[in-house]
């Protein structure tokens, strides 16, 4: 009897807690949360999750309006003009229902990354360095990284002469990206980089590039169509150009001939504004032969991508070039425009037509496979 009163007793004091614990966890709600944290929440989240957060709780609804940090990804942005004007409405939108006091972040709100604190074994020591949104000036004793392998730079506000020195002294550098590094200016490197096995340079308002790589195997590089002198490097076999500018792919492979003989992957992409009309648009048949650019063998090339075509004439000639010059060339993928209307589709069609029985007919190699899509 003693015992089932015990257990009765239990029992009760078990539910008693239980209905505590569940009228008090009632009462917490998502809205009941503070507004500094829900702010502070909100901040750190990517900006369409945060508007999302709006669907938990009628109160949170706004909340995104007066998040204190918002930031815009363009990088994913295809390159062509429907996209990148959907991501210029997107913006307009969001800003237009933002509530807050808007600070543009500029260059005076970058900081300064402090070489000078590092001292020599410090500064020897070094095999990586990642910046971004900063600016940095070397020590005045500057004698190099010499273990660095890495270097990645993302929106680095320096001087030219400043990264030339930086990049004369990296003799073990293996990796190098430089990304909206902005000089204005020629990158000059003084020192061949023995060692630099992969590249990239992109969106960098940068004139003119010169350096030695005699090892480098992987080239990428985005921006406007400028000189770019690599110095002999053998050992180059994958390469992707995408150039914004409106300069023809002929002016392009003249520029680059010398960048390319060892390539063996290519991919090339140039923004080029072009204007369909109906008439002259027939008219190609009655051109006589095709320019042909400065003949320049490139005897390693296997594989060549070429998007955004639209069959005028600036593209047939280095499709010609290509064929005649990459004589292992194994596969040619031609990838056509996708944002044309009805009438540029039906003119497309007869210039790939166009292409295959007139100017690769009989010129390209049988063992190259073409892949037009």
């Amino acid at each position: 009897m003693e015992k089932d009163l015990v257990r009765r007793a239990k029992r009760l004091k078990s539910y008693h807690q239980e209905t505590i614990l569940k009228k008090t966890r009632s009462h917490v709600q998502l809205q009941d949360l503070p507004g500094d944290l829900l702010s502070t929440i909100l901040s750190k989240l990517p900006l369409k999750d945060a508007v999302r957060t709006g669907v938990l709780s009628s109160k949170w609804k706004d909340a995104w309006k007066v998040c204190p940090k918002l930031k815009f990804d363009g990088g994913m942005v295809c390159g062509g003009q429907q996209c990148t004007q959907k991501f210029i409405d997107i913006v307009n939108a969001v800003m237009k229902q933002h509530q807050t006091p808007i600070n543009f972040l500029g260059h005076a709100n970058q900081y300064r990354f402090p070489f000078e604190l590092l001292d020599d074994e410090s500064i020897s020591r070094l095999q990586h360095i990642q910046l971004s949104y900063t600016s940095f000036e070397l020590p005045t004793q500057f004698s190099g990284f010499i273990n660095l392998t890495t270097l990645d730079l993302h929106l680095i506000r320096v001087t030219k002469k400043v990264l030339q020195d930086m990049l004369s002294n990296c003799i073990n550098l293996e990796w190098l990206s430089m990304v909206r590094c902005h000089l204005n200016d020629e990158l000059k490197v003084a020192r061949p980089l023995s060692n630099l096995l992969y590249l990239r340079v992109a969106h960098c308002k940068i004139t003119k590039i010169e350096l030695n790589a005699m090892k480098l195997r992987t080239f990428v590089f985005r921006g406007m169509l400028h000189p770019i002198d690599l110095g002999q490097a053998p050992e180059l076999k994958d390469t992707s150009l995408h150039f914004f500018c409106s300069a023809t792919l002929q002016h392009a492979f003249t520029a680059l001939a010398t960048l390319l003989p060892s390539v063996q992957n290519l991919t090339f992409r140039a923004n080029v504004s072009l204007e369909f009309n109906t008439v002259l648009a027939f008219t190609h048949r009655g051109l006589g032969p095709v320019k042909r650019l400065p003949r320049c063998p490139h005897s390693y090339l296997k594989n060549v991508h070429i998007t955004g075509y639209v069959g005028s004439i600036g593209e047939i000639e280095p499709l010609v070039y290509i064929v005649e010059n990459a004589a292992a060339l194994e596969q040619l993928t031609i990838k056509t425009e996708d944002e044309l209307g009805d009438q540029g589709k039906r003119i497309l069609s007869f210039h790939i037509h166009e292409l295959e029985t007139r100017w690769l007919h009989g010129l390209i190699s049988p063992n190259t496979k073409l892949c037009i899509v």
